[in-house]
């Protein structure tokens, strides 16, 4: 069958098999808790509530209930709350008059949703050529992850390093434990990869229902809710900053960006987090559905709610191992407002603040010790996860340090903050700021919605700026700990939107002023339309780039690995050595260059993914030593002896060694590559048994 189309129909079988994950659980707990007066709530309300529910609180019940009791005991869990959904559906249903009623146009967008997720992700064949999305990458590194928890369980084995023997993983892989439950559902029937992409599917799911219960229940609490605001958020979810301009002027130095947030600091649109990091998202929506539901539970006119601050203290803890940046400046967020809410003696809010923080604290402890028993390169000595610095500006510092290389970089990029996020935001920046400057000259004292909002979006914007996270080069906590104050400058610019297309209705009333108003908002909005039109093309246009000769050898590293041939010979060699070897088999590939074909195609784990043994936990006093051992099995032999395969495999307990067309043994046509059978070849590929103890 056609790669693409295998792709497709395996996705969206593992997006229905999502549902007791996504959908159920949330529903459940939601009539049980009356979270967001969850029973007093029309049918597609309740849908609207369940689906972020779901994801807040189903990796945190996986996670403790596999790991303390039994996955035995996870899958009745899921199997009673799927259950206890459909009744309580049955019995929702039975009791409206018209329980479907307007919800076509939501049922409308989610299906564009999908189709746009699916053929943003899947694979695509053209005759003997495939062609990855820009996200596999990405997808290659989650990928074995999956494989592992549903060989492993709920404390995965690292895919990536097994220095003689099993060490366990160093990750935050929450939002991956229902993908690995599908994944070993299915008997891998559903590959990591399908049940990932469903994963992101999903997770826009939620973030769309979770804008919406803000605009309902938090920004729009008095009177009925407006159709409209709600309609308008959803469409500024595709708005982004003006990052189609930067990425212009870096293309016309022949250089093609593999993502459109890559000429900077990344502070990505909605699409591009969706199916680059998914996981990322689903700790947003995790963080804020629990604050909801919190803010709700706590409201000063209301009985003091336990059921919801337990709830939210529940979900705050997955936060944390789904994705521990964005939890991070989250909880920083909450400590600010927590001591607001004393100062201002709130104190249903204190307390709900207080009780859902030491439950989280006490929920999330037994991950957060599991990192730190499972060692990895950030835990070595001098190695600090955090460090102060000033968010850089990677557009315009290698200009100043041409022109002045003595003057203090730092020093630059504290200065350009306000350029740096007006670039990167846009529309939203400029709304920030308008509606900060509206609360710094308001006359009548801030509220707590107000004070929320500040606390939500200023701590985060000040962590991201003046400190980065260093356990990869990647500033991973300055990248993703904005997607939440990207969320409440969404929220802030609904109102201002409406505004702008009122006046395009009302034009002969308004005055000049008002127009200046509106064709400055419709500008920003246009350019930030366009990124998003602009990202969708370059995350499906640049593998084929390389092929059609578009693309220039600066643009990535490892370009080869995307050639359309290569990456067509490599899924069909790996998805060999799946067939017919056991799940859980060790395979020895080249770990330099690393293969992301190898993460994104085999379930198997191998014993040396790259040099960098210890990223994803380990000894690391043993990754010299297996470095030594197995990457001369893949380099040039020249004078030297072949090297003992035998004793390589049988330290490691590996089953097969594959070797790709870039390994530089594969050069060497006197190298024991040449002089071996193999057991599966191709153009770019030869995997060989490994060989049997005499």
């Amino acid at each position: 069958m056609n790669y693409t189309i295998a792709d497709l129909l395996k996705t969206l079988l593992a997006l229905v098999l999502f549902v007791p994950f996504a959908l159920s659980p949330g529903y459940t707990v939601g009539w049980l808790s009356n979270a967001l007066e969850f029973r007093e709530r029309k049918f597609r309300e309740k849908l609207l509530i369940a689906i972020p529910l779901s994801t807040a609180i189903v990796p945190e019940f996986i996670y403790l209930c596999g790991r303390f009791v039994s996955l035995a005991a996870v899958w009745a869990g899921l199997g009673i709350a799927f259950a206890t959904c459909v009744v309580l559906i049955i019995g929702d249903v039975h009791r409206e008059t018209r329980p479907f009623a307007g919800m076509r146009p939501a049922l409308l967008v989610a299906a564009a949703w999908a189709a746009l997720g699916l053929i943003s992700t899947v694979d695509f064949q053209w005759g003997d050529r495939l062609y990855v999305a820009a996200s596999s990458y990405d997808y290659a590194t989650r990928g074995p992850i999956v494989a592992s928890i549903a060989r492993t369980g709920v404390q995965p084995a690292n895919p990536f390093y097994f220095p003689e023997h099993a060490v366990t993983l160093r990750y935050h892989y929450f939002w991956l434990l229902p993908c690995g439950l599908v994944t070993a559902l299915t008997h891998a029937r559903i590959s990591p990869l399908h049940a990932i992409m469903a994963s992101a599917l999903w997770t826009g799911f939620a973030l769309m229902a979770l804008i919406v219960a803000f605009v309902r229940y938090f920004r729009n609490t008095a009177g009925p809710p407006s159709r409209s605001r709600t309609w308008t958020a959803l469409g500024l979810m595709w708005v982004i900053g003006f990052d189609i301009i930067p990425w212009l002027i870096v293309r016309s130095f022949g250089v093609w960006l593999f993502a459109i947030g890559k000429w900077n600091e990344e502070i990505d649109g909605w699409f591009v987090s969706l199916v680059w990091v998914p996981h990322d998202v689903a700790a947003v929506v995790t963080c804020l559905i629990g604050f909801l539901v919190l803010w709700r539970a706590t409201a000063r006119e209301r009985p003091f709610g336990l059921g919801g601050t337990l709830l939210a203290g529940f979900a705050f803890a997955g936060s944390v191992g789904t994705a521990i940046y964005v939890a991070l400046v989250f909880a920083a967020a909450l400590a600010l407002l927590s001591l607001i809410a004393l100062g201002k003696k709130w104190w249903k809010d204190l307390t709900g603040l207080a009780i859902s923080g030491f439950l989280a604290t006490l929920l999330a402890t037994p991950y957060l010790l599991s990192l730190s028993a499972s060692g990895g390169a950030s835990t070595g000595p001098g190695k600090a996860l955090l460090v102060p610095a000033v968010r850089k500006f990677l557009l315009l510092d290698p200009i100043v340090y041409t022109v002045a290389p003595r003057f203090p970089l730092p020093l630059f990029d504290l200065a350009a903050l306000p350029l740096n996020y007006f670039l990167e935001l846009g529309f939203l920046f400029i709304v920030g700021v308008i509606q900060l400057r509206r609360y710094l000259h308001r006359k009548a004292p801030l509220g707590r919605k107000e004070w929320a909002e500040i606390s939500l979006l200023a701590v985060p914007v000040l962590i991201c700026s003046f400190i980065r996270s260093s356990a990869v080069e990647n500033n991973d906590l300055g990248w993703r700990g904005f997607l939440i104050p990207q969320f409440f400058l969404l929220l802030w610019s609904v109102d201002y939107v409406r505004a702008a297309l009122r006046l395009i209705r009302h034009k002969k009333a308004a005055g000049k002023p008002l127009l200046r108003m509106r064709n400055r908002v419709l500008a920003t909005l246009s350019i930030g339309l366009a990124g998003t039109v602009m990202a969708v093309f370059i995350h499906r246009a640049f593998a084929p780039s390389f092929d059609l000769g578009w693309n220039h050898d600066k643009s990535w590293s490892y370009r080869y690995q995307v050639s359309g041939k290569r990456v067509f010979a490599l899924r069909r060699a790996y998805e060999w050595l799946d067939r017919n070897l056991p799940p859980g088999s060790i395979v020895l590939h080249g770990p330099d260059p690393p293969d992301f074909n190898f993460g994104l195609y085999s379930i198997q784990p191998t014993a040396l993914a790259d040099l960098n043994c210890t990223m994803f936990g380990g000894p690391a006093d043993q990754c010299a030593a297996t470095v030594a051992a197995i990457q001369p099995v893949f380099k040039t032999q020249n004078a030297a002896p072949p090297p003992d395969l035998q004793s390589v495999c049988s330290a490691y307990s590996a089953k097969a060694i594959a070797v790709k067309d870039l390994d530089p043994v594969w050069a060497d046509r006197e190298s024991w590559v040449w002089k071996t059978q193999p057991v599966f070849t191709n153009a770019f590929a030869r995997i060989f048994a490994c060989p049997a103890p005499h």
